[in-house]
């Protein structure tokens, strides 16, 4: 049970910025970190149902589409 209303996530070093670039692409804004400790993670607001399912469906494809991870 939480009362958070973020996401923290981690993501593959090798990933990370190609992953900002087309979510930026897509009008899809979350903010990823810029501190040493916390390099490749991302802090991911959570929004309405039909915002969430946009950002679901575009990490997947664009991760699903990046070479390490097909």
């Amino acid at each position: 049970e939480s009362d958070a209303n973020f996401v923290f996530a981690r993501f593959p070093p090798e990933v990370a910025a190609t992953l900002k670039a087309e979510l930026d692409r897509r009008g899809l804004i979350i903010k990823f970190l810029t501190e040493a400790h916390f390099a490749h993670c991302a802090r991911i607001t959570i929004g309405t149902s039909d915002e969430t399912s946009a950002l679901l469906e575009a990490l997947q494809e664009i991760l699903s589409s990046l070479p390490a991870h097909r």
